[in-house]
């Protein structure tokens, strides 16, 4: 009888050292912007930015701008399983210089409100600069 009340004893202890020592995750994270938001920018065309929980983060993962001016047009696609950029206090900022430089920045006005101003920069033209609107789907 006594052995068994040691085994019990020993029992309890273990699942006490397991669940002290578990990790935790914290408070879930209010991700509110996750999903498709699509909407038109200043030059009429569409647009569509992704957000997506990557890595315990709100992150852009998607964006689709078109632009066109008389000189030039750009279709701009990018996309990324890992995030092209990081949504922070509402709003995020977006730059990539491959082709040509492309600056793209959002605010979140509500869980169903997003707009933001894009500028497109070629080596021999002039840029290309809008604004967008877009919501939540």
């Amino acid at each position: 009888m006594k052995k068994t009340y040691v085994i019990l004893a020993m029992i309890i202890l273990i699942a006490l050292a397991f669940s002290f020592c578990s990790k935790s995750s914290g408070p879930s994270p209010d991700f509110k912007y996750l999903g498709t938001w699509t909407g038109q920018n200043s030059y009429g065309y569409p647009v569509e930015i992704r957000v997506a929980n990557v890595s315990n983060k709100q992150k852009i993962t998607y964006i689709e701008l078109i632009a066109a001016a008389k000189w030039d047009s750009i279709n701009y696609v990018r996309s990324s399983t890992s995030g092209l950029t990081e949504v922070i206090d509402d709003s995020f900022s977006y730059t990539d210089t491959d082709l040509y430089t492309v600056t793209i920045d959002g605010t979140f006005q509500s869980e169903t409100a997003l707009s933001g101003t894009f500028n497109v920069t070629f080596t021999d033209d002039p840029p290309l600069s809008g604004t967008y609107t877009a919501t939540k789907q």
